[in-house]
């Protein structure tokens, strides 16, 4: 990638493990190896300014894209030849979209942060707010993950090289910390191995 380009990761292909792809001026570019990487799927889907999401949204066993726009998720099933499968309104301009299982139901969908607080949705088809988590501060960047592999994705939250994590949805505790990262115009990644 480049300066300026947005990274994202993800299972393109439902190989069992998450690799890297970049986001530039609405298009794709995705590599199917962290070893050798080559663009393996490179496509337009949304605009300069939108930002990228990925996620399983059906339970399909592989990650497709999506973008967040003014407060609106686009969102594909494919990655061979991407298409909006889901499109709603969720959360606001200026929102952070962020992506995960927050159940443990075998399938991601979708939430924004604002202000230094999530809010969680349990559905792509009908979403609505199933978890309101005010957890940091706004300036914060935020995470999600399993980090204690118990099968369902948690929040978190990256300050100036500091890693904040919770294992908990639905009464957050700051369980796991620590030092990664730090220097200026670093961005958080968070991917299965």
């Amino acid at each position: 990638g480049s300066p300026g380009d947005i990274p994202i990761c993800g299972d393109w292909t439902g190989q069992g493990k998450q690799t890297i792809g970049i986001f530039r001026g609405g298009a794709f570019y995705l590599s199917n190896s962290n070893s050798a990487p080559a663009v393996n799927f490179a496509f337009a889907f949304g605009s300069p300014g939108d930002i990228p999401v990925v996620g399983d949204w059906t339970g399909q066993r592989k990650q497709t894209i999506g973008i967040f726009r003014g407060g609106a998720f686009y969102l594909s099933n494919s990655n061979d030849a991407p298409a909006v499968n889901f499109a709603f309104a969720f959360g606001s301009p200026g929102d952070i979209p962020v992506v995960g299982d927050w159940t443990g139901q075998r399938k991601q969908t979708i939430g924004i942060f604002r202000g230094g607080a999530f809010y969680l949705s349990n559905s792509n088809s009908a979403p609505a707010v199933n978890f309101a988590i005010p957890f940091c501060s706004s300036s914060d960047i935020p995470v999600v993950g399993d980090w204690t592999n118990q099968g369902k994705d948690t929040i978190g939250f990256y300050r100036g090289g500091f890693w904040y994590l919770s294992n908990s949805n639905t009464a957050p505790a700051i369980n796991i910390s620590f030092v990664y990262g730090g220097a200026s115009g670093d961005k958080p990644l968070v991917w299965k191995v």
